[in-house]
């Protein structure tokens, strides 16, 4: 549900509830600010329970033991909660408000206009949410005692990646402590998504940060596929899916999916929770070697969701600094030499030429002459002993002094969007823009790369490393006859209007995936 902004702002206690961010099954979300003396503000994402549950005991005791839960959490990969408080009977929690999307929309954006999505992102994004699974499992109380704290919710709709490039979890609504009273599921009522449960969970069985790590798989793969896993057409199907557990590799549906993606989602998916990861520090750890593979850096997180999302975005996009040239505005790995600075000469030490010292005797001109006829000479005779012998020496080291191989992944965009990328030195079709490209340096340290696009200009691009790179064609369409030559076109501002963001929001299981058995060449929506 996208954020409604309200026409006026309700007050609720100290926090003004000013835009409706979603309603879940027993609380509303709101985005709310507080103010104090001289401008003072401060944003928060308030969860207020339904007006019609607040004379429940029981809803009133689950919303209060999540937060009471969640407020021992405090990790980087977490989202923090601040308060629990009542106003008029009724309860909430005030919680950190993210600029950015939750993986649901985010994963829809990206098949929608980019296609599969690289697996070095989706695994970026699992290591950053098994650390905070990691942190929430092994959390004790003040004696050292182990909590067993199990999320059960974990889904992508749960997930929320910031504009800054973090990867936090949300909602810990239905966490429980295994050494707390009785759970209604031992009454017969199951918490939590269907789609996203363990089988054991289905079952009824007792369950612990196992059925996270399933949980965890259940994401990874849909991301990676664009399909849902387990989703059926009724909840009946939807559970019988679950408890059969047949998964097949991501890569069949996503083929850039390596084979050690393939190996850390499907034991994570493993129908006997022994064989799953032992803990989900494990499987981050496993992750984090397909993160470090391929450089991925949380700025390319942010990139992708400015890229995605611009007009949600606001503020200063997270790139390098770009450079001008020819009209074209380019951001990454180009390098371009100052024109106002003259090459300066140094010797081998750095230092500039010594001065001279006139204590030192001069030469005559008849001497100095023989010498520079001797060196004139030898010259020669250098210059032919390297054609004869140097080259085949230079030959025979080439392999030693050669760049070493490198593999990385590169974004590239380019407005206006549709650009053809062809490869310089083998005129090789790689894609069209926006999309995130392999990148395979064999003996050299950079690839050309050439853009092209009907109507504008062809562009070429240094590409030495994964920095991610935006270029602006220019027009090719001829303008008005002048007397003298045609100016240089002016580069093509790109502006970014700021507006709110899209904030923390809660979805039902059927709104946060792409349609059930969708086929694999066809976007989820």
């Amino acid at each position: 549900m996208a954020g409604a902004q309200l026409s006026e702002p309700i007050q609720f206690g100290k926090y003004s509830l000013f835009e409706l961010i979603g309603r879940g099954g027993m609380a509303e979300v709101y985005k709310a600010r507080i103010q104090g003396p001289q401008g003072f503000e401060r944003t928060f994402v308030v969860k207020r329970i339904l007006p019609h549950l607040s004379s429940d005991p029981t809803f009133i005791k689950m919303f209060v033991e999540e937060a009471k839960l969640s407020a021992r959490l405090a990790h980087p990969n977490i989202v923090h909660i601040f308060e629990l408080g009542a106003v008029d009977g009724e309860y909430f929690i005030s919680m950190e408000y993210l600029r950015g999307h939750d993986l649901a929309e985010t994963m829809r954006a990206i098949w929608k206009t980019l296609g599969p999505p690289r697996p070095e992102l989706v695994a970026y994004i699992g290591r950053e949410a098994c650390r905070g699974l990691a942190y929430a499992h092994s959390l004790t109380d003040e004696n050292g005692q182990a909590l067993g704290m199990v999320h059960r919710d974990i889904s992508p709709s749960n997930v929320m990646l910031s504009y800054e490039g973090a990867v936090k979890l949300l909602d810990f609504g239905i966490a429980k402590a295994l050494g707390d009273a009785p759970e209604t599921t031992k009454n017969g009522t199951m918490k939590g998504k269907y789609a996203y449960m363990a089988p054991e969970q289905t079952e009824g069985e007792n369950v612990d940060n196992r059925s996270d790590i399933f949980a965890c798989g259940i994401v990874l793969h849909e991301v990676l596929t664009g399909r849902r896993l387990f989703k059926g057409a009724n909840d009946v199907q939807t559970i019988e899916r679950v408890r059969r557990c047949e998964v097949p590799r991501p890569s069949l549906q996503n083929p850039a999916v390596p084979p050690a993606m393939d190996a850390v989602i499907l034991k994570a998916l493993a129908r006997n929770p022994a064989d799953r990861w032992g803990d989900a520090a494990e499987m981050a750890d496993a992750l984090d070697d397909i993160v470090h593979a391929a450089r991925f850096q949380p700025t390319h997180l942010a990139q992708l969701l400015f890229d995605l999302f611009p007009k949600e975005a606001g503020g200063s996009r997270p790139t390098s600094p770009h450079t001008t040239l020819h009209g074209h505005t380019v951001t990454g790995s180009a390098s371009v030499r100052s024109t106002s600075l003259a090459p300066t000469s140094f010797t081998a030490s750095g230092a500039g030429p010594g001065p001279v010292d006139p204590s030192l005797p001069l030469k005559s001109k008849s001497r100095l002459r023989s010498v520079f006829l001797t060196l004139v000479v030898l010259a020669a005779a250098g210059a032919a002993g390297w054609n004869v012998y140097g080259r085949k020496l230079l030959g025979q080291q080439s392999g030693a002094t050669t760049a070493p191989s490198r593999r990385f992944f590169v974004y590239i965009k380019s407005e206006p969007p549709g650009a053809n990328i062809y490869r310089v030195d083998n005129n090789t079709l790689m894609g069209a823009t926006p999309v995130t490209l392999p990148i395979e340096l064999v003996g050299t340290s950079s690839m050309r790369i050439r853009l092209e696009k009907p109507g504008y200009e062809s562009f070429e691009q240094t590409v030495s490393g994964s920095d991610p790179i935006s270029i602006s064609l220019s027009s090719s369409t001829p303008g008005p006859a002048d007397a003298g030559p045609a100016a240089a076109p002016a580069p093509k501002p790109v502006h970014h209007r700021r507006r709110p963001s899209q904030p923390v929001k809660e979805e039902s299981d059927d709104d946060t995936q792409p349609a059930a058995d969708a086929p694999p060449d066809e976007p989820a929506d």
